[in-house]
């Protein structure tokens, strides 16, 4: 018997293993429990994209845990968390069952139609962080557990002992959560406190990993790399020359230099991905991302230009008061950045999704129907597929890569609503 298998259910990312069923791992054991960790998200696709529920149910029996843990990390393993639940419950009622993940921590919406089932069905629910949460799940008659903000620098490092390492190309690593910005339109600012770890103790974790499984390659799972200049540059200088390949996304930011960014290339990064979001600066200030101009943004591809950083650029197409003039400004800083094409890894374009969590939501008089289907003024759902497909134009116009917003099932969901 052990006290906890934490599974980890599809559909997310399988490149790398999961983080927070690592971490939480070597949390629990650290304590003393029995703890075993199964990755049934990368069984999934090491089966065609084909759920074996049956056999998944199976096989976590045949452990005999007191607790599963699940983790809901987006709608679509939502979904799949709560027919893992309710089979479960069916054939093992003795198990106990605690989820956790942002799929049950940011406000429900109306597409969330799994959550108030999980709520309901699972024994126990860490809403928010799972770190110090799922210690009081062991030990709780409440439903409902608030998760608490741990001090990054006390956790442990993620325990990957349970999965074969083979499967996996990269690792993520943390070295900060939170956001030091507070964008209009970012779920995060629900719960935005930044918290910063040590640099030297996110450079140990990730060499660890690099000598204990032989894989170099490292994507930081972070909101922003450069949130603190001070430990950004610690963790680099550590890095440097140590054969990594480092992948994260970092803002516009007047405090990083030309030095910083060669250190940046150094430590092994090979791709950023930057929020540029718009054009327009009067649109930038209104989505509380007035800390940069147009002037600097080129200034800082200017910077990785010269160290051969690519870069990936995040654009938002339809902001609420987002006029034709507006747009125009956005195609119009897209020219001068295919000026930096040797460096643009792509440029990926993103019809603005509102959700009632959002700050945005309470500054603009919305017609809102759901988040796909909302409109402000003149400014409507086919406004903002006409725009995007007149960005994916120009990029090609320019011979930059545009990453395809059909490769999303949320283009499908567009195609509900406007002829396209």
């Amino acid at each position: 018997m052990i006290d906890l298998a934490l599974c980890y259910v599809p559909k997310r990312d399988h490149n790398s293993p999961p983080l927070a069923l690592g971490l939480l791992k070597a949390i629990v054991e650290q304590e003393g429990y029995k703890c075993k960790v199964i990755d049934f998200n990368y069984k999934y696709y090491a089966n065609n994209e084909t759920i074996i529920l049956d056999n998944w149910i199976d096989e976590i029996i045949a452990l005999n845990p007191k607790w599963v843990g699940l983790s809901a990390m987006s709608t679509k393993s939502g979904k799949m968390t709560l027919m893992f639940i309710r089979s479960l419950k069916n054939r093992a009622p003795n198990i106990k069952i605690m989820v956790g993940g942002s799929y049950l921590t940011i406000p429900k919406q109306k597409y969330m139609t799994s959550r108030d089932h999980i709520l309901n069905l699972a024994d126990v629910c860490v809403i928010g962080e799972g770190e110090v949460g799922i210690l009081e799940a062991f030990n709780t008659d409440q439903k409902i557990i608030e998760g608490k903000q741990p001090d990054l620098n006390s956790l442990p490092f993620a325990d990957y002992s349970d999965l074969n390492m083979s499967n996996y190309k990269t690792i993520d690593i943390i070295s900060s959560k939170g956001c030091v910005n507070q964008c209009r339109y970012c779920d995060l600012n629900f719960n935005a406190k930044y918290r910063v770890r040590d640099g030297e103790l996110t450079a140990k974790e990730i060499l660890y990993n690099k000598e204990k499984y032989g894989i170099n390659s490292f994507l930081f799972a972070d909101n922003l790399i450069n949130g603190s200049i001070k430990e950004y540059r610690k963790l680099f200088n550590i890095l440097s020359g140590k054969g990594l390949e480092l992948e994260g996304q970092l803002f516009c930011d007047k405090r990083l230099t030309n030095d910083d960014f060669k250190l940046a290339k150094d430590a092994g990064i090979s791709l950023v991905n930057i929020g540029l979001e718009s054009g327009s600066e009067r649109i930038r200030k209104e989505m509380g991302k007035s800390f940069f101009s147009n002037s600097d943004f080129l200034k800082m591809l200017g910077y990785m230009r010269n160290h051969g950083i690519p870069a990936k650029i995040q654009i938002i197409i339809g902001w609420p008061s987002e006029t034709e003039n507006d747009f125009k400004e956005t195609l119009d800083i897209i020219q001068e950045i295919a000026k930096y094409r040797d460096i643009i890894d792509r440029v990926k374009g993103n019809p603005m999704l509102v959700t009632d969590h959002m700050r945005v939501f309470n500054d603009f008089d919305f017609d809102y129907e759901n988040y796909i289907d909302w409109s402000v003024g003149d400014n409507n759902v086919q406004v903002r597929v006409n725009r995007y497909f007149r960005l994916k134009d120009h990029c090609k116009d320019l011979n930059l890569e545009f990453d395809e917003f059909n490769k999303d099932r949320l283009l499908g969901e567009l195609k509900k609503h406007v002829q396209i």
